[in-house]
């Protein structure tokens, strides 16, 4: 059990800022406005621990990859290209992990994260390599 909070990465970056806080929203509403592969990169460099798996392939986009994913993603007929292509950007593995726990247990996904380094139980739920275990 870690009762260190503070040396929990997704706390040390600041991608987890408390117990009510909701950081899947949070990354998912910056996507938002994201239109070229740089800014992309840009804010991802936010994520560092939650979003590993996105950097990774945020690093071989274009701009045009950019212009694809806003204008497509949203769509129904789309759906499958785009999380196949880009599914990690969409939705990280690690938060896909806190998403589950967070409705499974109908608590915020910060209280997740923090529950899951406190007790010591991240590893067995969270992918070290950026995925969901």
């Amino acid at each position: 059990m870690s009762d260190d909070i503070d040396s929990a990465p997704a706390i040390k970056s600041g991608e987890v800022r408390g117990y009510i806080d909701e950081p899947v929203a949070r990354y998912v509403d910056g996507l938002k406005t994201i239109t070229k592969a740089d800014e992309l990169r840009e804010y991802l460099q936010q994520w560092p621990f939650l979003a590993a798996d996105a950097i990774e392939q945020a690093a071989r986009l274009t701009d045009a990859d950019i212009q694809d994913f806003q204008k497509n993603r949203a769509k129904e007929s789309e759906a499958q290209r785009i999380t196949e292509t880009y599914g990690a950007i969409l939705m990280p593995g690690r938060m896909i992990a806190l998403t589950i726990l967070g409705m499974q247990f109908m608590v915020p996904t910060g209280c997740v994260y923090i529950r899951l380094w406190t007790t010591g139980e991240h590893d067995k739920h969270m992918d070290p390599k950026g995925g969901a275990a």
